[in-house]
């Protein structure tokens, strides 16, 4: 899969480095962004192939880091 984003051409001035990018975070951001949208860990499981749930939720990003923080009116 890496091998595939790196591959893509450039799509303009402001595009990231994807060079600053490895296998961990393409596989966190995928599962962190799964996790935000409801995904079930089991389901979650099934596209990463973790045989550890454990493992899988180290991967998860805090998705609900700013939902309804105490500070949100004003931060």
């Amino acid at each position: 899969m890496l091998a595939r984003v790196k591959a893509l051409p450039p799509l303009g001035d402001g595009d990231p480095d994807v060079a600053l990018y490895d296998e961990h975070s393409l596989r966190a951001g995928f599962l962190t962004s799964a996790a935000a949208t409801g995904a079930s860990l089991f389901k979650m499981r099934d596209q990463s192939r973790h045989e550890s749930l454990d493992v899988l939720a180290g991967y998860v990003r805090d998705a609900d880091l700013f939902k309804d923080h105490a500070g949100a009116g004003f931060l």
